[in-house]
C-alpha cells in the first residue's frame, strides 16, 4: 500500500514540475499588454524559473537530510500553491515573485523525485521512470493547450487563468499528506559531498548530458514558432508545430525508459537520439517549410529521448539513493543553469547573423558534445564516493 501511495505521489508531483511555468507562455502577450512589460522583461519572466531550476537544486539534498524527503516534497508543493496565490496580487512584482517561488519549489522536486524512484522502486525503476517522465511531459502539454480555452470558457483574466492550475499542487498535497509520517532522512546524500561528486568523470558525463539537452530544449521552445513565422507560416500553425513536438514526446518518453532498463549499456539509444536530432534540425536548416511536420516530429522524438535518458542516467549510474541525491543535484543544478542561457544565446546569434540559419547550425553543433557525453554516461558503471575526498567510478 505504501509503495502505491508513493507511486501516485510521484506521478502527480511530476505534473507540477512544468505546468506552473508553461501556463505563462500562452498568456504572455496579455501579460505584456496589461503590465506594459518590455521584451526583455517578458523574456526574464520565462527564463527566471529555468534559472531557479539550476541555482536552487543544491538546496534539495540539504533539506531532505534535515526534514526528510517526503516532508521536503510536501513543503515544495505548499510553495507552489503559495506561488499561485502570490501571482493573484495585482502587482508586477508579485508576478515575478510568485514565478521565482514556483521555480525554487520545482527545482526541489526535480532533484528528489529520481531519488525516491531509486530508493523505493529499485526493481521497477524503468517503469517508474517511464511514468514519471510521461507525467513530466503531460503537465506542460495540458497547461499549454488548455489555458486559453479555460480562460475563455470561464471568462477569466490572465491572473485567473494562471490560478486555475493550482488544482494540481492542491491535489499533490492531498496525496502526499499520508506520507509525512515516514519522513525518511536517509539516502538523501548523507556522507557524500557535492565537491567529491564533482571529481567524478562519470558524474560530469551525466551532468553535461543534462546540460546540453536542456540548453537545446529551451532554446527550441523559445524560438521555434518565431522561426516558422519568419518563414511565412501563420502564428497558429507555428504554435501548432511546437505543440506537435510536445505531443510526439508522450509515447517516446513512455517507451525509452523501459528499453533503457533492459540495457546495461544505453549507447545504442544515444546514437538513435543523435540521428533524430540531425534529421530534425538539419531539415529545418536546409528546407524548413515543405516538410515541417516531419522535421518537428524528428526533433520532438529526439528531445523526448534526451530527457528520458538524462533521468535514466541519474538513477542507473547511482548505486544507491544517497549517490542519486547528489548526482541529481549536480546534474540538474549545472544542467538547468546551462539551459537558462539557451534562448539568450540563440537570440544573440540570430541578431548577429540577421536570420535563423546560424543559430540553428549552432544548435545542430551542440548535438556533437551531447552524443559524446551521452556515450560516456551510457556505460554500465557506478559513481561511488569512497570517502569525502575519494571517488571511484566502478562497474
Amino acid at each position: 500500500m505504501y509503495r502505491a501511495i508513493v507511486a501516485a505521489g510521484i506521478l502527480i508531483f511530476a505534473l507540477n514540475l512544468r505546468a506552473a511555468v508553461v501556463a505563462i507562455s500562452p498568456l504572455l502577450h496579455q501579460i505584456q499588454a496589461q503590465l506594459g512589460l518590455s521584451g526583455g522583461e517578458a523574456g526574464l519572466l520565462t527564463t527566471l524559473p529555468v534559472a531557479c531550476f539550476g541555482l536552487a537544486s543544491p538546496l534539495a539534498p540539504v533539506l531532505a537530510r534535515r526534514i526528510g524527503i517526503e516532508r521536503t516534497l510536501f513543503a515544495a508543493a505548499l510553495l507552489i500553491v503559495a506561488a499561485f496565490a502570490v501571482r493573484l496580487v495585482p502587482l508586477t512584482f508579485a508576478l515575478f515573485a510568485g514565478t521565482l517561488v514556483a521555480g525554487i519549489a520545482i527545482a526541489i522536486g526535480n532533484v528528489l523525485i529520481p531519488v525516491l524512484i531509486k530508493r523505493d522502486f529499485p526493481l521497477h525503476a524503468g517503469r517508474m521512470t517511464a511514468g514519471y517522465v510521461t507525467a513530466l511531459s503531460f503537465g506542460p502539454t495540458i497547461a499549454a493547450g488548455l489555458t486559453i480555452p479555460l480562460q475563455r470558457h470561464f471568462g477569466l483574466d490572465w491572473r485567473g487563468a494562471l490560478f486555475v492550475w493550482v488544482v494540481i499542487p492542491l491535489a499533490t498535497l492531498v496525496v502526499w499528506a499520508p506520507q509525512l509520517r515516514a519522513a525518511h532522512r536517509v539516502d538523501a546524500g548523507a556522507g557524500i559531498s557535492l565537491r567529491a561528486m564533482m571529481r567524478s568523470r562519470l558524474a560530469w558525463h551525466v551532468t553535461l548530458f543534462m546540460g546540453f539537452q536542456s540548453f537545446g530544449f529551451y532554446a527550441t521552445v523559445a524560438w521555434l514558432p518565431t522561426l516558422y513565422i519568419a518563414h511565412g507560416v501563420d502564428a497558429a500553425t507555428a504554435g501548432g508545430l511546437l505543440s506537435l513536438a510536445n505531443f510526439v514526446s508522450l509515447p517516446v518518453v513512455l517507451v525509452v525508459p523501459l528499453i533503457s532498463a533492459r540495457l546495461r549499456d544505453q549507447t545504442p539509444l544515444v546514437w538513435v537520439m543523435g540521428a533524430c536530432y540531425v534529421i530534425g534540425l538539419g531539415g529545418i536548416i536546409v528546407d524548413p517549410v515543405p516538410l515541417a511536420v516531419l522535421w518537428v516530429l524528428a526533433l520532438g522524438a529526439a528531445q523526448a529521448m534526451t530527457i528520458s535518458l538524462a533521468i535514466t542516467f541519474i538513477m542507473a549510474r547511482s548505486p544507491d539513493g544517497a549517490h542519486a541525491a547528489q548526482l541529481s543535484s549536480m546534474a540538474q543544478g549545472v544542467g538547468y543553469t546551462m539551459a537558462a542561457f539557451g534562448p539568450l544565446i540563440f537570440g544573440i546569434i540570430r541578431d548577429w547573423s540577421g536570420g535563423y540559419t546560424a543559430p540553428m547550425i549552432a544548435l545542430l553543433a551542440v548535438v556533437v558534445p551531447l552524443v559524446i557525453v551521452g556515450i560516456g554516461a551510457a556505460q554500465p558503471r557506478f559513481v561511488r564516493i569512497v570517502s569525502a575526498s575519494y571517488i571511484q567510478d566502478s562497474s
